[in-house]
């Protein structure tokens, strides 16, 4: 019996430990400033949209800041010729994430020219490889949330791109354990089965 707690102690160790590892990796990307002033191509990742019909879909708050994000940032650079929204149709979803994104941009501004959807992919590494099918991202600009920029350049990294900046859209403090919480199982997942 002894010898079993020993053993349970050891396993809840190691996993706290690692816990511990995947958290301080995700902290290291959530201050973030762009080494580029000009980047060509920006790159945002998608959320959760909501709505019950297809016209009247919006932004969830984790989407919303992504997006209000990158619209401040273009605001200070009006250079950037393409952006990037990236997101497909979740089963809940009424409609895909990326036309949700290209909608509320163009809404706040930002021509329809500017904008390209990528509407196939259900999670972060599709974003990136169905993104990479469509433009060189080499150089881009990755717009993503604070908690999830650690995550979204190490799959570019693993993809291929190795010179992609990243901006974090800051989390709103009511959210923050809850989405914290899941990319460290989401992090974890993506070390053992996005490895190449």
């Amino acid at each position: 019996m002894k010898r079993i707690k020993k053993i349970a102690y050891c396993l809840l160790g190691m996993i706290f430990t690692y816990g511990c590892f995947l958290f301080i990796c995700i902290l290291s990307n959530i201050h973030e400033k762009p080494l580029s002033s000009s980047p060509n191509i920006i790159l945002v990742l998608g959320a959760r949209i909501y709505g019950t019909e297809k016209g009247k879909a919006y932004p969830g708050n984790v989407l919303k800041t992504r997006l209000d994000t990158t619209l401040a940032y273009i605001k200070k650079h009006p250079s950037t010729t393409k952006i990037i929204v990236c997101g497909g149709k979740g089963a809940l979803e009424p409609t895909t994430e990326a036309s949700v994104m290209a909608t509320y941009l163009n809404k706040h501004g930002i021509p329809r020219q500017k904008l390209i959807q990528e509407k196939r992919s259900t999670r972060t590494k599709e974003n990136i490889q169905y993104a990479m099918k469509l433009v060189n991202l080499d150089h881009a600009l990755l717009i993503t949330s604070d908690f999830h920029l650690y995550r979204s350049k190490w799959l570019a990294k693993q993809l291929g791109i190795h010179s992609i900046d990243g901006l974090p859209a800051m989390s709103k403090n009511s959210s923050i354990i809850k989405n914290y919480s899941k990319e460290i199982l989401s992090l974890g997942y993506a070390f053992i089965f996005d490895n190449k």
